[in-house]
């Protein structure tokens, strides 16, 4: 009975742990599409968001903006700054870098951006990519934020069911839950059997 309190508690505290890690990595930026938004191909579009940077304030940042698209021509289409902190950026500046110091009172940065989707092919969801980089180029940290074809569907959203958040995350979580519980019972079940023996 100790045996299986003990599993128990252990795998709740492990599943809010990860919880607790995916949910901060989550709220870590925000990314809202346009109301003209359309997943056509090759279709061009707008965005904003904001990236929470409390863990960096006062320091000089270099945040590189990226997606999981493909694009068959073979150059590299990364998504475009368009405006920092209520700040547009000139068209022949806009690039998908921009340098940002967070201050204390803020801690965050917000902006919109252009991205244009692939020309030959019908993509449901883009994965978007924000390395957190310091002055001398090293990676800090790596966030990202989901977009899908749903977000702009509210009949598709209402008649099924949805789970906007990383389900590999969630399935890597669940693995690791139901390794332990097994490998508990397992343990257990050679003790049982050993004493059994013993006791012949």
């Amino acid at each position: 009975m100790k045996l299986r309190i003990f599993i128990v508690t252990a795998v709740c505290m492990l599943l809010m742990c990860f919880g607790a890690a995916f949910g901060e990595a989550y709220t870590a930026v925000q990314i809202e599409t346009d109301e003209e938004w359309s997943w056509d191909p090759g279709n061009y579009n707008l965005f904003s968001g904001n990236i929470q940077l409390s863990s960096f304030a006062g320091q000089e940042l270099t945040i590189a903006m990226t997606t999981d698209l493909s694009y068959d021509d073979g150059e590299e289409h990364n998504p475009l700054f368009t405006v920092i902190d209520g700040k547009r950026i000139p068209m022949r500046q806009q690039s998908n870098r921009t340098v940002y110091i967070p201050a204390e009172e803020t801690q965050s940065l917000s902006f919109s951006g252009s991205i244009t989707l692939p020309a030959k092919e019908h993509v449901k969801h883009i994965v978007f990519q924000f390395h957190i980089l310091d002055e001398s180029g090293n990676e800090l940290t790596l966030i990202t934020d989901e977009v899908s074809v749903r977000d702009n569907d509210p009949a598709s959203a209402a008649g099924s069911f949805y789970i906007p958040c990383n389900t590999g995350g969630i399935a890597v979580v669940a693995g690791a839950a139901a390794i332990v519980i097994w490998a508990a019972v397992l343990v257990r079940s050679l003790l049982i059997r050993k004493k059994e023996r013993i006791g012949e």
